[in-house]
């Protein structure tokens, strides 16, 4: 179920294509979110409010693809090592790669 839910936070950062990059009206916006995002009204408001925002209009991104980086990152490197990694080094999303990829490890999309 929870693989599922992650896969739903990606209509948020197709909100905002939709949104910012084809120009698409807010009521569509909306409803796409609504009906692909299976998204609750109240997470609607909050959602627009956050696309609309000049500053925070990018930030579900990071979310989404980094999600799909770090997850299969701590399942190699393992929890309580890979937490402690990102909490004391300076990893960049393209260091998670390139250790994901020097161990083989597939990964969903690279940063």
């Amino acid at each position: 179920m929870r693989r599922s839910l992650n896969e739903l936070q990606a209509a948020t950062s197709n909100a905002a294509i939709l949104l910012h990059h084809e120009g698409r009206g807010e009521g569509e916006v909306r409803q796409y979110l609504s009906e692909v995002g299976v998204v609750a009204p109240e997470r609607i408001e909050h959602s627009m409010r956050v696309l609309q925002d000049p500053v925070n209009k990018t930030y579900v991104f990071t979310y989404t693809r980094g999600t799909r980086l770090i997850r299969p990152w701590l399942e190699m490197e393992g929890q309580t090592v890979g937490f402690q990694r990102l909490l004391s080094e300076q990893l960049s999303p393209a260091a998670l790669v390139r250790d994901l990829a020097a161990a083989g490890v597939p990964t969903a999309d690279r940063a």
